[in-house]
């Protein structure tokens, strides 16, 4: 009886999805036929950041985002056994819509696009592979295509009509950048605003990093966990962690102290404070993509952090990156540091074990999509 009603409940969430497009793009092709201009009271407002991050997974609006995780999993042949909490059918059909298929409904343009791709030095790279997809295509042109970069880093795409165009830049050899996800996608032909201007003379810039000789460093990759978990107290008593070896305990490398008050449950807690500290050496924070090269002077001793439920800067939660220097003769390496008011403190690092400020560990193909981080 209970797999019957699960059968009901999930063929209705169905005709539902499929009911609310299908009204969807009534109403789109209705204001495309009565519209004189692109945008007016009945136009279905599709934002193009909006589908960037609905399409990266980075959209910060929990529904969206839990509508979006439910879509993909009925295409993926998994169909949940109900909706995400709080979702109706029709909020989700509408997600559907406007990420699926009001791209392929809206009225098609000329679809043009140079791009110019440099290394991490602002030189040209040559060479490098773009991969345009247009979605909304023409039926008698290909959806999908490439280009390669020329000796001055340039590509384009030119003569295609859709609706969006999404373009991924890569090449054997190299990293690619986070930064290049942000120009990944473009709209247009869009009902109300953020159609892209496609321009000769300023191409949309790609970043790749050359993926160096590497040397062997030693990490806090430990089997398949990249991070190393070290339990702290909350009454500001220290533990020390080796790099080295990967232990936390009485001595090391990189002290920790963490204090709560009062001490219990975290919503009670009125303030907090964390401190790192590496007793023979220092820290500097980085925002480096790539923390191939460290500096050789400027480390700090410790870093303190204190929070306040009275302050404005008050966090349950934070993370930074180091670079750390410490020991003699002196060790080099980069550290990743995620905290709370709960819970344990995990620490993600590479440390050049010879000496050297080379931080670059050694690659394969596979992790071309970016370094350790």
């Amino acid at each position: 009886m209970k797999k019957t009603l699960i059968l009901c409940s999930a063929a209705l969430v169905g005709v539902a999805l499929l009911l609310g497009a299908i009204a969807w793009q009534k109403k789109l092709r209705s204001v495309s036929s009565e519209a004189k201009s692109e945008s007016g009271p009945n136009a279905v407002s599709v934002d193009a950041n909006w589908i960037r991050e609905m399409r990266n997974g980075t959209t910060t609006n929990t529904n969206d985002l839990h509508a979006m995780q439910y879509i993909v999993a009925i295409m993926a042949g998994h169909k949940p056994e109900k909706l995400p909490p709080g979702l109706t059918p029709e909020y989700v059909s509408n997600v559907y819509f406007k990420v699926f298929i009001a791209p392929n409904i809206i009225p098609q343009k000329p679809i043009n696009f140079w791009g110019k791709v440099l290394d991490e030095n602002g030189e040209a790279v040559s060479g490098a592979r773009a991969h345009f997809k247009v979605i909304g295509a023409s039926t008698n042109q290909p959806a999908e295509t490439d280009d390669l970069s020329d000796g001055s880093g340039s590509f384009s795409l030119k003569g295609r009509m859709g609706v969006q165009l999404t373009v991924d830049v890569s090449k054997s050899g190299y990293y690619e950048s986070r930064s290049n996800r942000q120009v990944n996608f473009f709209w247009y032909s869009h009902q109300n605003s953020g159609e892209f201007n496609p321009e000769p003379n300023k191409p949309v810039i790609y970043h790749l990093h050359k993926i160096g000789q590497g040397t062997d460093l030693i990490t806090s990759q430990y089997g398949i966990a990249r991070e190393l978990s070290v339990a702290t107290s909350d009454d500001g008593t220290p533990v020390f962690v080796d790099l080295l070896t990967r232990k936390a305990g009485s001595t090391g490398h990189l002290e920790i102290n963490r204090t709560k008050t009062p001490n219990g449950n975290w919503k009670q807690v009125s303030e907090w404070s964390f401190q790192l500290r590496v007793p023979d050496g220092g820290l500097i924070e980085h925002h480096d993509e790539f923390p191939f090269h460290p500096p050789e002077q400027g480390y700090q001793p410790s870093v303190d952090f204190k929070f306040s439920r009275d302050t404005t800067n008050y966090v349950t939660h934070f993370e930074k990156s180091y670079y750390i220097a410490f020991g003699n003769p002196r060790r080099y390496g980069h550290i990743h540091v995620q905290t709370s008011l709960f819970g344990q403190t995990r620490l993600e690092y590479a440390i050049n074990p010879d000496g050297s400020r080379y931080l670059e560990g050694r690659k394969d193909a596979s992790l071309e999509k970016g370094p350790f981080r």
